[in-house]
């Protein structure tokens, strides 16, 4: 959660949307405390001062959000459900397969059919904010 933050704190050009659950090791039905677990300032700055994101706690209407056209990209688990409303409204996506079947599904998208750059698999996965930015930057379209 950490990285993912400070990845879109870097971002500088990415508006976002993040449905938000609270880390691993805490009740997932507390309320969010984004002070408490972003990084130091990530709230006053993405989302008061520069007004690019917004957190919604817990669930997002995702199939809404997909058919937006703004929409420039899509992280997700790459469960099935996720993966056909993406491919439907055309969005990118970057894949961060947790359990089960989302492992083949990521490896599928980004390997045959082309849609997707994993960024990570499973929770236990080491990975730095620069990694995600450059991802970012790929399903994107800043660089190849």
């Amino acid at each position: 959660m950490m990285e993912l933050a400070k990845s879109l704190d870097n971002a500088s050009r990415v508006n976002f949307i993040w449905a938000v659950r609270p880390p691993l090791g805490f009740d997932i039905n507390m309320e969010f405390r984004g002070e408490e677990w972003l990084p130091e300032g990530f709230v006053q700055r993405v989302f008061e001062d520069q007004n690019r994101g917004l957190i919604v706690p817990k669930w997002a209407p995702q199939v809404e959000i997909l058919a937006h056209k703004s929409v420039g990209a899509f992280l997700t688990h790459c469960g099935w459900n996720s993966v056909l409303e993406s491919l439907e409204n055309g969005v990118p996506r970057l894949g961060w397969p947790i359990a089960a079947e989302q492992f083949y599904n990521a490896k599928f998208l980004e390997q045959d059919v082309v849609v997707c750059v994993e960024v990570a698999r499973g929770n236990n996965s080491q990975v730095k904010h620069e990694d995600i930015l450059e991802k970012i930057d790929v399903v994107m379209g800043v660089n190849e």
